[in-house]
């Protein structure tokens, strides 16, 4: 309990350094900024699928923050001083002119992610359902059972006629022993 206060102590000064600017020049802003599509992507697609908005919520959450601290920690200045010269893991500002609008012909700069930035920010998009969906499914073999029995007042199947553990009826399908044929023997069924 001691250690969570000491961390939650330094979370204003964390904070502050998130968002200085890191080696190309990207501030946590700029990084926000180019994490939030992948995580608007997971926690929308997350919702759609589970059927619950706080799922695609605590998704999308999670992959805004992990894209965004692995991107920063890849752009960081003290990890640039440990890797080998002319290594650059941090993307870097570029200039961009516009071409339409109020502002055509002018040049402002934008933060452009590096490719090991870009890979840490899409695996967290990828990644990060497949921890957090698992935690709002609930109990699959309840919805299940409740569908066999559904199926089972409605169709009027008895028990023997479902294939144990699954959603299908043995109902129509021809069942064998060995020997009914007379090219068993033949074919290897004994």
């Amino acid at each position: 309990m001691i250690r969570a206060g000491k961390y939650l102590s330094r979370l204003p000064e964390l904070a502050k350094r998130f968002g200085q600017a890191g080696v190309g020049g990207g501030t946590g802003r700029d990084i926000l900024m180019m994490s939030a599509p992948g995580a608007v992507l997971s926690g929308g697609i997350t919702a759609l699928t589970t059927g619950d908005p706080l799922a695609g919520l605590a998704t999308g959450g999670a992959d805004l923050l992990g894209s965004a601290l692995i991107a920063r920690g890849l752009g960081s200045r003290a990890l640039h001083k440990r890797l080998p010269k002319g290594w650059n893991l941090g993307g870097g500002m570029e200039d961009v002119i516009h071409k339409t609008g109020a502002r055509a012909g002018q040049t402002t700069s934008r933060f452009n992610p590096s490719l090991a930035q870009n890979i840490g920010m899409w695996g967290t998009t990828f990644g990060v359902p497949s921890v957090i969906e698992p935690m709002f499914l609930g109990n699959q073999s309840a919805t299940q059972i409740q569908q066999l029995n559904q199926r089972r007042n409605i169709n009027g199947v008895r028990t023997g006629q479902m294939a144990d553990n699954t959603m299908f009826q043995l109902a129509g399908v021809p069942s064998r022993y060995p020997g009914q044929y007379t090219d068993d023997f033949i074919r290897g069924i004994t």
